[in-house]
């Protein structure tokens, strides 16, 4: 099954215009031989203090890219979401979960996680997931598992800054272990792998060039998305997401057959770990793809004493690289769909470049491909903007402020906007065309830069 998802993600083109900035920030990072600590994209902010958030996933990306441009990076961020569940396939297999059992529990929580994955650094947190669930079925010195697992850890931050989500479950899963040593007050009974690398997931939030930063960017990002309503912080249960209900409602009643027919040999602290993130969920959907990897180990239930699968990897090891093979044979390049590619090339045509006024989802794409010639005065990266410049943005790509009250806020030398967006700025612009000129595009975005 996890073949199976890597290959459905082989036939995805670019879903997430934030990989652009990702990517921008990466080759910045390469040239710099480091972190970028202050602001580079965002023009307004240029030169403060930025702390640099999943700087090494953003290098490895721009390597990747520079390795085999988008192709190398889909096929790349694929192997990461397989592999993650792989490793919680085998984490199940190893504490002795029956084949067919585990590869029902696959096929339902790859099912749920393939809405909730796109082309991100936040791959790098599936794998890292996966691992960490492996890591705890290891078998002989502790000491081994926490090196290891602590090892994971810190990467995953580095990647991408989620490690908490392996603290919540450590932390939820050593729940029933240690209520059960303080009743029967036996201290072997305390889970002490799950309850050490939760204390050291916790620390290794820290572990970053970000440091003790991370903290007030990710309350800041987390308060931004939820007041632009970006969907991965609405809840699952959002009107928003009603397209996702059927299959969602549909894959969760094979869940809950599971459970029932073998509820006599859940876990209760893998069924803890996982329920933390199903309840979460329904507050910020994004917690739907942590529930999906929890699941794997506590629907796969334990048949045999025996450890299982010891050669399954072999499989998977062998397999990908022909999918990725026949992915480039048989499908094109990974493209975003609404890559305004012709007011790019136009742009870069250009002999001076600027500050530019465009759709967030246009800014991290304007920094890549122009090179930074041109800047977009906003970016995908909620926690950069205060709320009241995405108090503004919003009034105007919903049609109530116009080009004064944008040009006194940020004087911009360009515009780029969507067709359907900004109708007051862009009958504004269209009106004075003594200083800004209309340029002909191919109709997914609409140019506007200063008359000569």
């Amino acid at each position: 099954m996890p073949l199976l998802l890597g290959w459905l993600l082989l036939q995805r083109g670019i879903n997430d215009s934030d990989i652009y900035w990702q990517a921008a920030l990466g080759d910045l990072a390469l040239q710099a031989g480091g972190p970028i600590p202050r602001e580079v994209l965002a023009p307004t902010y240029a030169g403060t203090p930025t702390p640099p958030l999943s700087a090494l996933g953003q290098v490895i990306l721009a390597l990747v890219r520079q390795l085999g441009d988008w192709r190398a990076v889909q096929i790349f961020d694929a192997a990461l979401c397989a592999g993650g569940f792989f490793f919680a396939g085998l984490a199940a297999r190893r504490r002795g979960a029956g084949m067919v059992t585990t590869a029902a529990a696959l096929v339902l929580a790859c099912g749920i996680a393939l809405s909730f994955l796109s082309l991100r650094p936040q791959s790098w947190s599936v794998l890292g997931f996966g691992l960490i669930l492996w890591i705890l079925t290891w078998r002989g010195k502790l000491a081994w598992q926490l090196a290891a697992g602590a090892a994971v850890l810190v990467l995953w931050q580095n990647m991408h800054p989620s490690v908490m989500i392996a603290a919540l479950y450590l932390g939820a899963r050593a729940v029933p272990g240690w209520l059960s040593a303080l009743r029967s007050r036996d201290l072997s009974a305390i889970p002490l792998p799950e309850t050490a690398l939760a204390a050291i997931a916790a620390a290794a939030q820290f572990a970053t060039p970000a440091g003790f930063d991370v903290l007030a960017v990710s309350l800041a990002n987390q308060k931004m998305s939820v007041f632009m309503a970006a969907t991965e912080w609405l809840p699952v249960s959002d009107p928003g997401a009603r397209d996702l209900h059927p299959l969602l409602l549909t894959l969760h009643a094979g869940v809950l057959a599971m459970i029932a027919v073998n509820w006599k040999r859940i876990d209760w602290g893998e069924a803890l770990g996982a329920l933390a993130f199903l309840a979460l969920s329904f507050v910020w959907a994004r917690f739907m793809l942590p529930w999906a990897i929890a699941l794997v180990p506590l629907l796969a239930v334990r048949e045999k004493v025996e450890t299982q699968g010891r050669h399954e990897g072999w499989g998977f090891a062998a397999g990908f690289p022909v999918l990725a093979a026949l992915a480039v044979a048989k499908t094109p390049v990974p493209t975003w769909p609404l890559a305004p590619q012709t007011a790019i090339a136009q742009l870069k045509a250009m002999p001076e470049g600027g500050r530019i006024f465009a759709n967030s989802y246009f800014g991290g794409i304007i920094a890549d491909e122009t090179g930074r010639k041109w800047q977009s005065l906003y970016d995908g990266r909620y926690y950069r903007f205060s709320e009241d410049e995405w108090r503004l943005y919003n009034r105007t790509f919903g049609g109530e402020a116009g080009l004064a009250e944008v040009e006194t806020q940020f004087d911009p030398d360009a515009w780029l906007i969507a067709p359907t967006d900004a109708k007051r700025l862009v009958a504004d612009l269209r009106a004075a065309p003594s200083r800004w000129r209309e340029v002909p595009g191919d109709g997914k975005a609409l140019l506007f830069v200063k008359a000569q």
